[in-house]
C-alpha cells in the first residue's frame, strides 16, 4: 500500500527548522566556549595546570570541532526539504528540486532562517533569498529588494520563486488554489 501524499504543515516545518537551527547554533556556541576554556588554560602560564588541563581541553575542543560541521546537519535538513518537495509539490516540467522547494516555501509563507539556509546550501539546495529571513528573530521580514504593486503588496525583485505567482496560481502548480495570491501574504 503506497504512502499517502501528505506533507508536514507550515507549523511542523517551522518547528523542525527551528530545532535544526538551534542545534547548529548551540554547537557553534559550545565550540566557542571550549575554545575560550582552552585559551584560558594556555594563558595561565603555569606548568602544572597546563600539563594537567591542556590535553583534555584541547581534546574537548577538537571533538566539538569535528561534530560541528555542516555534514552532521545536512542529512536532517536534506530529508526535511526532500520530504516537502516529494510529498508537498507537484512536478512542473523542467523545474529543479530546489525550485520546487522554493515554490513550496513561498506558497506556505515560510521564510527559513539563515542558519537553515546555510545547512541546506551545504546539502545541495538553493533557497531563493525571498524565502530566507533577513533577521532570524523576525519571520516576516523581507530579505531583498522589493517594490509595491498597485494594491500595496510587496513584489520581490529578482526572486525566481515569485515569478510564476504574480497572479493566483493555477491548479496543479503546487500552491493551494484557495486563499488568494501568495504575493499578498508576504510583508515587507
Amino acid at each position: 500500500m503506497p504512502l499517502p501524499q501528505n506533507t508536514v504543515t507550515k507549523v511542523e516545518f517551522e518547528a523542525l527548522m527551528g530545532y535544526i537551527t538551534l542545534e547548529k547554533t548551540g554547537f557553534d556556541e559550545a565550540q566557542g566556549y571550549a575554545n575560550s576554556g582552552l585559551q584560558y588554560v594556555v594563558l595561565m602560564q603555569r606548568v602544572t595546570p597546563e600539563v594537567d588541563l591542556v590535553t583534555p581541553h584541547a581534546a574537548h575542543y577538537l571533538n566539538l570541532e569535528t561534530q560541528n560541521n555542516y555534514s552532521n546537519f545536512t542529512s536532517i535538513a536534506n530529508s526535511l526539504n526532500t520530504h516537502v518537495v516529494n510529498r508537498g509539490t507537484t512536478s512542473i516540467p523542467g523545474e529543479t528540486m530546489s525550485a520546487r522547494l522554493n515554490r513550496w516555501l513561498w506558497c506556505q509563507g515560510i521564510r527559513v532562517t539563515k542558519v537553515y539556509n546555510s545547512i541546506s546550501t551545504a546539502a545541495g539546495w538553493t533557497i531563493d533569498w525571498c524565502n530566507v529571513r533577513s533577521d532570524d528573530a523576525d519571520s516576516t521580514s523581507q530579505t531583498g529588494p522589493y517594490v509595491l504593486d498597485e494594491n500595496g503588496n510587496p513584489i520581490a525583485i529578482g526572486c525566481t520563486a515569485l515569478s510564476p505567482y504574480k497572479t493566483s496560481p493555477a491548479p496543479g502548480s503546487g500552491c493551494p488554489t484557495t486563499g488568494g495570491d501568495p504575493i499578498g501574504t508576504k510583508s515587507p
